[in-house]
């Protein structure tokens, strides 16, 4: 691939070994640069884009840890650690590191995912941070429009005049230089209000449009109406009824109360919701709190005969997708409304799941889809910290495949991934809800048990250790064996070790498995 095209990529590193490591793995695929030192980085930073950049915390003139913030303003940050600094590592995650590897077990295929990992993530923040910006300057609007309404129209000529005599002025050359600074601002502020006009005219003229045929065929939708008044109700539903081929309305349901329309948003089958604002039991503000709290953003158009500018305020801020005085209530504007507020409550659906998204990226493992390590220890933190306080037991168990480097070797990474995935499905299915899982690092795993004796922590280990043996690895028509050796660290009130040192024990127990002939489960020797 011409390096034109590959996304730039900093290593920051002053072992030359590590950078030429580095540039074995990702060279092909990144454009890689290079810095040894600190303030190197911060000056390559400054002056191009990085997709990623690659931070060694172990630098001549710099804390690694106190280049993470200012370097992850500019491209997302995967730590590198060497050998025994996980402590490090989480205190990287919590100032803003996009991801970390141990040093000792960086693979190309792991440090090809958390750069590609980092890059997503980094996408994804920018992706719903935008979207957010453009909600939330469009409900702006939408207020400054129901607020100010036709009087709001009433600026374009005297906007349009201003802005003529401020080009005459910029080219008078009889203009001092000071007052030239002071054109030029009134201007460029000029043009942002111009700009601002320009889209609450456009708004205006999409809310006062007729429904244009698109083509593209409205989801089906299932629409609440909530109105304590037989004849208002009527005409909502009659209205609806209009909109019901092109808008595709399957159902409209009806309450009369706050209450019932509880009941009815209960049934989760509700896809848009029309209130009256006043109601025998409450406000069409009680019932905002409800379409709230549903999975998908449900969007409430509130319509109300009040003619109160705060009353229009408050319901948008509250989180009404759209708002219609009674007096200009028609089907135009009822469907333009609905389109409006579907279309809407889409894109904020969109932004939780982005969200979501962004967070497993940040808590799970990319490819068992287990927990990752960062997640582990501070869960480990919390009960430890419980612990404390409330006396018991709990077990920390890791595990490492049986000469998984040999399975690589002889059948590619393609068919170590697979083994991992398989690993992944494996704990998940042999852990209780409380226990947690996770990707250690490379072919290591980690299993955190609260609430475990000796006892069960053995049985769950030995039961994991079992699934894996009789496990086959479905990979291109072949079936591959695999083992795991297990160690097990056990940890009661009053233990005063830290998590380093639990997962130290664990892992000499493990190292003790491994030595002994594999495909076992040892505790650690107190």
């Amino acid at each position: 691939m011409d390096s034109t095209h590959r996304i730039p990529v900093l290593i920051v590193d002053d072992d030359q070994v590590d950078r030429e490591t580095v540039a074995r793995y990702v060279g092909k695929d990144y454009e890689l640069h290079q810095a040894a030192t600190g303030k190197d980085a911060l000056e390559r930073a400054e002056h191009r884009l990085f997709g990623c950049i690659l931070l060694d915390l172990g630098l001549p003139d710099f804390d690694g840890q106190e280049l993470i913030e200012p370097l992850s303003q500019r491209a997302p940050v995967v730590v590198m650690t060497g050998h025994g600094n996980e402590r490090a590592a989480v205190d990287a995650m919590k100032r803003g590191a996009a991801d970390y590897l141990v040093k000792d077990m960086i693979t190309g295929v792991a440090l090809k995912r958390a750069i590609t990992g980092a890059i997503e993530k980094r996408r994804l923040e920018y992706t719903v941070e935008e979207q957010r910006r453009r909600l939330l300057e469009d409900e702006r609007l939408k207020v400054l429009i129901q607020l100010a309404g036709s009087s709001l129209m009433d600026l374009n000529e005297p906007l349009s005049h201003l802005n003529l005599a401020l080009d005459k002025l910029m080219l008078s050359k009889a203009l001092p230089d000071m007052e030239r600074s002071l054109v030029e601002k009134s201007s460029q502020a000029l043009s942002d209000v111009t700009a601002i006009m320009r889209r609450v005219q456009q708004m205006r003229l999409q809310d006062a449009a007729p429904l244009p045929d698109s083509g593209v065929a409205m989801p089906p939708c299932v629409v609440l109406c909530v109105d304590d008044d037989p004849v208002s109700m009527a005409i909502l539903k009659r209205h609806l009824e209009s909109l019901s081929g092109e808008m595709a309305i399957v159902e409209v349901r009806t309450a009369t109360s706050i209450a019932e329309a509880t009941e009815v948003l209960a049934g989760d089958t509700t896809d848009l919701v029309v209130s009256d604002y006043n109601l025998g039991d409450g406000t069409a503000m009680d019932i905002l709190p409800l379409a709230m709290k549903a999975e998908e953003i449900l969007p409430v158009i509130v319509i109300s005969g009040e003619g109160n500018e705060n009353v229009v305020a408050d319901v948008l801020r509250a989180g009404a997708s759209d708002y219609i005085p009674k007096g200009s209530l028609s089907a135009e504007k009822l469907g333009g409304a609905l389109k409006r507020s579907l279309k809407r409550a889409a894109i904020a659906t969109d932004l939780r799941r982005s969200q979501a998204r962004m967070h497993a990226l940040a808590f799970t493992d990319e490819l068992t889809k287990l927990y990752n390590r960062r997640f582990l220890e501070e869960s480990m933190t919390r009960e430890l910290q419980r612990l404390n306080r409330h006396p018991g037991e709990l077990a920390f168990c890791l595990l490492d495949l049986d000469y998984f480097k040999r399975l690589n070797d002889d059948y590619g990474h393609a068919a170590g991934d697979q083994a991992l995935r398989d690993v992944g499905e494996i704990l998940r299915s042999s852990t209780r809800r409380t226990d947690l899982a996770a990707r250690y690092g490379g072919e290591e795993f980690a299993v955190f048990l609260p609430d475990a004796n000796e006892e069960a922590a053995h049985a769950v280990a030995e039961g994991i250790r079992k699934k894996i043996e009789v496990h086959q690895v479905q990979f291109e028509g072949l079936s591959l064996e695999l083992t795991t050796s297990v160690g097990i660290s056990l940890v009661r009130g009053g233990d005063t070790r830290s998590i380093a040192e639990i997962v130290s024990a664990a892992d000499a127990a493990l190292y003790r498995a491994k030595t002994e002939g594999r495909n076992r489960v040892l505790i650690e020797q107190r």
